[in-house]
């Protein structure tokens, strides 16, 4: 089985580039779930299932894409059943699938509406079409043929609409829609609460528009931690100054005093303190942290700097 990636979705301003002209367009769309691309290969001719994610396959030495591979393989027969249900999908019509989705759960992306669910600590969303090759060897995508509100072990369909829209208005209209669809009962997926909406047309293919609220979310900077300022005694104890001063002399018979070489005076400062000065060096790091190294280096740049007068 080979990697095929998910078609890449442009957001609408590419898209109108792209495609120049087009005001209204008939279209099917589906909310944008905020989560990370898996994907589940089923071989139905051989009896083999692989996993990829947006951009390589997954294998057991190549990751695990936020534990996809992993527990998508215990779910697998339930998969089937879904796409037996749904899709029309079964080893009597179909050689080759591959069942593109949102994986989507605690630890995966910070923000999702799927974050606090309990039943299952990640869920696998099937987009509406899947790739599907058939008994001849023809490729396809398949839209599933019924729509489904619920989770089969964790498993369910983005459902999709249809609708004529005008790309004019698109953006105000996706702020104020409200899709909504119960699955399981235990939660409500709203589209305030995820990312935007992805558009489908046959002849133009797809885009997105991201809701406003979503960006601004996403520009939020993490609060930085308030880090310890450490002396420059206590810096200097473990550092020592002969130890930059060797090494700035063995740089200069190098000729090594550009800009260029200061990441190996560095990394030479470095390796030197935690051969030759580990006590001190660890003690430092157990009260500081990981600022200890970041002000060492800092330190040796502004020696290196007004020695070499860069």
């Amino acid at each position: 089985m080979e990697f095929k990636k998910f078609p890449s979705i442009p957001n609408l301003r590419n898209f109108r580039k792209e495609n120049k002209g087009i005001t209204e367009l008939d279209v099917y769309f589906s909310e944008k779930l905020h989560g990370t691309n898996g994907c589940v290969i089923i071989d139905y001719e051989n009896n083999e299932v692989e996993f990829q994610s947006r951009n390589r396959m997954l294998t057991e030495n190549s990751g695990d894409n936020a534990g996809f591979r992993t527990e998508m393989s215990t779910r697998i027969d339930a998969l089937k059943v879904v796409l037996t249900s749904f899709y029309g999908v079964f080893s009597g019509n179909t050689k080759q699938v591959y069942v593109y989705g949102e994986w989507c759960g605690k630890k995966i992306q910070k923000g999702s509406i799927f974050d606090d669910i309990e039943t299952y600590d990640k869920l696998f969303f099937i987009f509406p079409r899947i790739l599907v090759q058939d008994l001849e060897g023809n490729w396809y995508w398949k839209k599933y043929e019924v729509r489904n509100n619920r989770l089969l072990q964790g498993i369910g369909v983005i459902p999709e609409f249809e609708a004529r829209v005008n790309l004019d208005f698109i953006e105000e209209k996706v702020e104020q829609t409200k899709v909504s669809y119960v699955a399981q009962d235990f939660f409500e997926v709203i589209s305030e609460k995820t990312e935007g909406q992805v558009f489908y047309n046959p002849e133009y293919g797809y885009f997105k528009v991201v809701r406003e609220d979503f960006k601004q979310h996403k520009k939020v900077p993490k609060p930085k931690k308030e880090v310890t300022p450490i002396p420059e005694n206590e810096l200097l104890e473990v550092i020592e100054e002969w130890r930059l001063r060797q090494f700035l002399d063995e740089f200069k018979l190098q000729d090594k005093t550009d800009y260029k070489d200061i990441s190996e005076y560095i990394k030479t400062i470095h390796q030197d303190i935690q051969k030759e000065n580990k006590d001190k060096y660890e003690a430092l790091k157990e009260k500081y942290g990981k600022a200890v190294d970041k002000s060492i280096s800092r330190y040796a740049v502004s020696v290196f700097k007004r020695e070499f007068k860069l």
